[in-house]
């Protein structure tokens, strides 16, 4: 079986990203990043699945390449989503500005700290609950099993995702945490593997706690926002992201669910004008293009969330998705709205829906695999 080198692989993302006037986009998969394992680890996890006897050697190809079996179907999720986007003719709403005299208003959101606009449409999200799904503690979680028959989806959040939406509480559960756990951000491709970091306060050690959970033969998706190392501040961002997504494929190759790395919104804090926030915007594009190619290249799914808008015509106009109604996601003193948690739990789901599609995985929810 032909296995793909990562340094090699890496090396040619690397190459693209430096060069300025290549032009990327985060669906496009260069030829030289074809995915020659999603076939053999398709059949592999199939018998493994169904408790087949499987070779030696392809138990360890298994272990060693199981992110390539779950990047065609992140494809897939932003194609599908991407499919529906439309240019919009209205206004960038994003950030709401808060004055005192708005609590007059009938439509004053308290919750929200901002107006609302009107609509016949009852919206899902109760703001009076916005922020009550924040982080679930590891030590709480293991004394009961009985969250798992519900649970979906794990996310391994960091500051953008400290809080999620309400209504998925049972069903996704938060595991964020606003440590900066620690991983290496290497130099260059060929430097990825000579360093991995997997002391006590290690992102590795982190994720491998999650695993430890929830058992390394457990088949649910582990989400895991993806942040900058605040060590490594004169690294390119790509680097980052390479850094981080080896750490995530070392810890894939002890747990059979999927663990996909995911480049979160940028939440504005008080301290941000106009200005800063839509720089802040620009680079999040940027991550976004880059995450892309990583990921195909070290077979470790990254994907973005479409929740605000980063992608625009060249007169201008932003690119808006289906799911979006135009009401603002933050307040001009830092906090979300309903409407952010909104395009969370839509995104939420549809990454549940996608993720295993194709994919043999145990019909009982609560079965794990030997």
């Amino acid at each position: 079986m032909r296995t793909p080198s990562l340094i090699m692989r890496l090396s040619f993302v690397l190459g693209m990203i430096f060069r300025q006037e290549i032009v990327m986009d985060s669906l496009t998969v260069p030829p030289s990043l074809d995915n020659p394992m999603y076939t053999p680890l398709k059949y592999i996890q199939q018998r493994r699945v169904q408790r087949k006897q499987i070779s030696g050697p392809d138990e360890r190809i298994h272990n060693l390449f199981r992110g390539f079996l779950f990047l065609p179907n992140m494809k897939k999720l932003n194609s599908q989503i991407v499919a529906k986007r439309h240019v919009s003719v209205l206004p960038e709403m994003e950030v709401a500005p808060y004055n005192d005299w708005m609590t007059t208003h009938p439509q004053f959101c308290p919750s929200c700290l901002t107006i609302h606009a009107f609509s016949y449409r009852k919206h899902p999200q109760s703001c009076i609950k916005l922020n009550t799904n924040g982080p679930r503690r590891l030590r709480d979680l293991s004394l009961s099993d009985i969250w798992k028959n519900d649970a979906q989806v794990l996310v391994v959040g960091h500051k953008n995702l400290m809080y999620q939406p309400p209504l998925l509480k049972n069903t996704f559960i938060n595991i964020s945490s606003s440590d900066m756990w620690d991983y290496a951000v290497p130099t260059s491709a060929n430097a990825i593997f000579t360093n991995c970091v997997r002391h006590e306060t290690s992102l590795i050690a982190r994720i491998n706690q999650v695993i430890q959970l929830v058992g390394p033969s457990c088949f649910k998706p582990i989400l895991v926002e993806f942040y900058e190392h605040g060590g490594y501040p004169e690294s390119h961002v790509a680097l980052h992201l390479a850094g981080f997504a080896h750490a995530v494929r070392h810890c894939q190759e002890s747990y059979m669910g999927p663990i996909v790395v995911v480049i979160p919104p940028v939440v504005p804090d008080d301290r941000d004008t106009p200005t800063t926030y839509i720089t802040k915007k620009t680079k999040l594009s940027q991550i976004q293009n880059y995450g892309h190619l990583v990921g195909n290249a070290l077979g470790v799914p990254i994907i973005h969330m479409p929740i605000q808008a980063t992608e625009y015509l060249a007169t201008g106009e932003s690119m808006h998705y289906h799911f979006w109604s135009p009401e603002p996601l933050f307040t001009s003193r830092g906090n979300v709205t309903r409407e952010f948690q909104l395009r969370l739990h839509v995104w939420f789901d549809l990454f549940a829906k996608t993720i295993y599609q194709g994919i043999e995985k145990p019909t009982n929810p609560n079965m794990l695999l030997q």
